[in-house]
């Protein structure tokens, strides 16, 4: 394999991952009218209970302001909850409704929730390798920038 083709084979492999998560994520909102996020969030929390909404924004790798955003609509459609901590009135906890719960379980993880579940059984030496590399790859696409 030339190098060119090396090259081309790393882009089309990431490619594929962009497009096959953008399918899926149509795909699901059209049988079941939720986003791939929402469906994450679900599963989120019909897999691990009730969180802050902080804490699910650090799951789906978005700000707080988007997550407050998802769930309110999440919520608008009966799938989440929101309930205020009674030890400290100033936290607020997210669940999943009946519905959310039923629906979480209609839904198959994603790519993402694919490579969460598959990742941690790589080596710690292969998922350092691993992060080295998508770090670089992000600093040649400059999506670590800072402007």
């Amino acid at each position: 394999m030339t190098e060119q083709s090396l090259e081309e084979a790393i882009v089309g492999e990431l490619l594929l991952l962009m497009r096959q998560h953008r399918r899926a994520s149509r795909r699901q909102h059209q049988e079941l009218g939720i986003s791939g996020r929402q469906s994450a969030a679900l599963r989120y929390l019909a897999q691990t209970g009730p969180h802050t909404v902080s804490e699910i924004s650090r799951y789906l790798y978005i700000s707080d302001p988007s997550t407050s955003e998802l769930l309110d609509h999440m919520q608008k459609k009966g799938y989440t909850k929101r309930e205020r901590c009674a030890d400290d009135n100033r936290k607020v906890y997210v669940s999943a409704t009946e519905l959310g719960l039923e629906t979480a379980l209609k839904t198959e993880p994603g790519i993402v929730g694919r490579l969460r579940e598959g990742l941690p059984e790589l080596s710690r030496e292969e998922l350092e390798q691993i992060n080295r590399v998508l770090q670089k790859l992000g600093n040649m696409a400059g999506l670590h920038d800072r402007d």
